[in-house]
């Protein structure tokens, strides 16, 4: 199954809203460039995928931190009110369909020898 049009906008809405207030989402995929700054030498990394199934918490952890953010979403003008409400109502009954496969998250880990 495709992407869902919702998800891909209100992620990248809250990715924006994120790192215009500091945060990294993406810290972990930069993990191996900082040990190499480090002087660390020999870097592997790893990356571990994580699902969530229907019911699960994690199923609809981005529509909780949109929710955390909805403020600065809409204060910003990366969504207007009305956008970002149909776009969470789309995504909220395209999480509840038990054939979305839902990738939950990316877990990073580097190493090295220094």
């Amino acid at each position: 199954m495709p992407l869902h049009p919702s998800w891909t906008i209100l992620l990248d809405a809250f990715h924006t809203a994120f790192h215009a207030n500091g945060g990294n989402a993406f810290v972990g995929r930069e993990l191996a460039c900082y040990l190499r700054k480090a002087g660390i030498k020999n870097i592997r990394v790893k990356i571990h995928v994580g699902t969530a199934s229907p019911g699960e918490y994690r199923r609809t952890h981005l529509l909780s931190l949109l929710d955390v953010m909805h403020d600065k979403v809409v204060d910003f003008g990366f969504l207007s009110e009305t956008q970002l409400s149909k776009h969470r109502a789309a995504l909220v009954d395209h999480l509840k369909d038990p054939d979305t496969l839902l990738i939950d998250k990316l877990l990073d880990q580097a190493w090295g020898n220094k």
